[in-house]
């Protein structure tokens, strides 16, 4: 799984545990009230009942990302679910103005971002829901009221991998997980795991392109959303790619996923 090990307990609250880089654990909303794991629909996914009107669901893929969903049943269930994260010392959770929430080491480096906080109803709407810190402990507030579709699932979410895209007067941000890598129109876009950074990509901007001036090869970018295409074009070893939903031009590779 990326070389990242999840490991989900029987005891809610010994909390999810992330290792394989820096080791971090998640800790579960209402552990210290919750059953113990039990085997829920899905094969090899348990759920926590924390007796509250509310059950914890995570759920790990292959690709190492952790989702740990709450289920809330009914509107007399708590509105805010706290995770405390154990993190390395130095490192902080901070959450930026636009209300990115990251594990961050003392470096500058992410250790783990997460995505948007976001909440459905039974019916698949939204529910006004956002994220807190408050020290080393992550909140998701989930503002149902007694006139929404019970039952509301909501999840916070963390990838092994982040990008931190460097504006060209040298500032950057973390950009959220899934989110589509091409919006970053700074000078660099940097790949990391588990605050590691394993690659840079110099981005130089050419009339709607950003041209990559010397990686010859491979993926450059899109996590989904628009179409990315790779484009070669002279001076010979330039590669660019461009946004678009359909793009024709001589040289196209094709497009690919990640880099």
């Amino acid at each position: 799984m990326s070389g990242v090990d999840v490991s989900v307990p029987k005891d809610a609250s010994d909390g999810v545990q992330l290792s394989g880089g820096p080791e971090l654990t998640i800790g579960l909303p209402f552990a210290d009230q919750a059953s113990n794991a039990a085997d829920s629909q899905k094969a090899g996914v348990v759920v926590y009942d924390n007796n509250n009107g509310s059950s914890t669901v995570p759920v790990t893929h292959s690709d190492g990302t952790l989702q740990i969903t709450t289920v809330i049943e009914n509107a007399n269930a708590p509105k805010r679910y706290d995770y405390p994260i154990s993190i390395p010392d130095s490192a902080s959770l901070v959450q930026s103005p636009d209300g990115v929430v990251a594990i961050v080491a003392a470096d500058g480096s992410p250790l783990r971002v997460f995505g948007d906080a976001w909440a459905k109803d039974a019916n698949g709407d939204l529910v006004p829901t956002h994220y807190e810190v408050h020290g080393n402990t992550l909140t998701q507030v989930v503002d149902f009221t007694e006139q929404t579709a019970f039952p509301v699932v909501a999840d916070p979410t963390t990838g092994v991998y982040s990008y931190n895209c460097v504006n060209p007067n040298g500032s950057s941000y973390f950009m959220k997980p899934n989110e589509n890598l091409s919006n970053c129109k700074g000078s660099y876009l940097q790949k990391y795991v588990d605050g590691r950074m394993v690659q840079s990509l110099s981005l130089v901007y050419h009339g709607g392109a950003y041209a990559k001036v010397t990686w010859r090869s491979g993926c450059i970018l899109a996590l989904g959303g628009a179409a990315v295409a790779l484009v070669w074009f002279p001076p010979a070893g330039i590669t660019a790619w461009v946004v678009t939903s359909a793009f024709a031009a001589a040289g196209i590779a094709g497009s690919c996923k990640g880099f």
